[in-house]
């Protein structure tokens, strides 16, 4: 997490940019993906499989995927207005 000083640059500097989370791992067998924009309201999940049918390396590739849906529909949201 960015400390709240620099965060509050970042934010002054592109204040219509929000902030998004991706997240690509697995656990106890299992491997997924999400990517959400909470300041959007946005967000996407994946179940990959299990750990010998998917890898953690295509669940990072999934979730930044998943986070190029999201900016993309809001720009198209932008765009609408």
């Amino acid at each position: 997490m960015l400390p709240s000083k620099a965060y509050r640059h970042l934010r002054e500097q592109v204040p219509s940019y929000g902030c998004g989370y991706t997240d690509g791992s697995g656990i106890e067998g299992q491997v997924g993906a999400a990517a959400v924009a909470p300041e959007r309201g946005l967000g996407r999940m994946a179940y990959m499989g299990t750990d010998e049918t998917s890898t953690v390396y295509a669940a990072k590739l999934q979730d930044l995927t998943m986070m190029m849906s999201i900016v993309s529909a809001v720009k198209m949201m932008k765009s609408e207005l």
